[in-house]
């Protein structure tokens, strides 16, 4: 038997849940793959969109900590894309 070892346990977890999905583990990997792409420096508008897609889904859920990261996540993106465009604009100068 061949082990996969990730590492970010819950991408490997695609592998394991593809054959049957559950809401709970379609969540913690969509909200594992939104802050690997925050934590690259993404601030696009569709990481917004996902993010606060995600806030919403762990919001309903009660997934407190969850939402937690994920309203910590968006702050980042946000001051990330403030700083982006102040810079573009002292450059203009």
């Amino acid at each position: 038997m061949v082990m996969f070892v990730f590492p970010f346990p819950a991408i490997g977890n695609i592998r394991y849940t593809a054959s049957e999905p559950l809401p709970w583990s379609e969540f913690i990997i969509q909200r594992a793959k939104v802050l690997i792409r925050t934590g690259q420096g993404e601030t696009g508008v569709e990481l917004k969109h996902d993010l606060q897609e995600l806030i919403i889904q762990a919001d309903q859920a009660g997934f407190i900590e969850s939402k937690a990261s994920l309203l910590t996540a968006q702050q980042q993106v946000q001051q990330s894309s403030e700083t982006v465009n102040r810079d573009i604009q002292s450059g203009d100068k």
